[in-house]
């Protein structure tokens, strides 16, 4: 029997000095999130860093860079 197939998605974080990086790292913080979609997120690591402080979020290990 062959593995489900989840989609692969590739997006951008946003504007480092808007709310999109708060909104990414709440989106992908969710564990449940990763049963839908294999996340690859374009952004600088170091504002993401710090959407995750702000929001006190993590965002999931499985997701790349």
């Amino acid at each position: 029997m062959s593995a489900k197939r989840i989609p692969r998605i590739a997006f951008f974080a946003g504007d480092p000095n808007g709310v999109g990086p708060e909104i990414v790292a709440k989106l992908l913080a969710k564990p449940e999130n990763a049963e839908r979609a294999a996340v690859r997120l374009i952004g600088d690591r170091s504002v993401l860093a710090s959407a995750e402080r702000l929001t006190g979020c993590n965002i999931r290990p499985d997701v790349t860079f």
